[in-house]
């Protein structure tokens, strides 16, 4: 595995498996937990704030219940809240 470098306060904690295999996102996972290839997996920042990058806020989901969190959360439909507007002045 290659050794990558990631930017300050990101942390390189995907796993391999759907981390609602417990049910935490309120439904059940259809992968039962199994292990799944990366490509399968997203890292969903749990409060929705992408700028928000500890541990304690990531979590990995299928794309299945990564999609349909999105979809119960409203995540893309309203303005990122945790985005500021700078001005540049000339």
């Amino acid at each position: 595995m290659g050794r990558h470098l990631y930017r300050e306060g990101v942390y390189p904690i995907k796993k391999t498996y759907c981390e609602n295999v417990d049910g935490r996102l309120g439904f059940a996972c259809y992968t039962n937990g199994a292990m799944l290839p990366s490509a399968v997996l997203d890292l969903d920042h749990i409060n929705g704030n992408h700028f928000h990058n500890t541990p304690d806020n990531l979590q990995t989901l299928c794309k299945i219940c990564h999609a349909l969190k999105t979809k119960a959360n409203g995540d893309g439909t309203k303005p990122n809240k945790y985005l500021s507007v700078v001005s540049i002045q000339h």
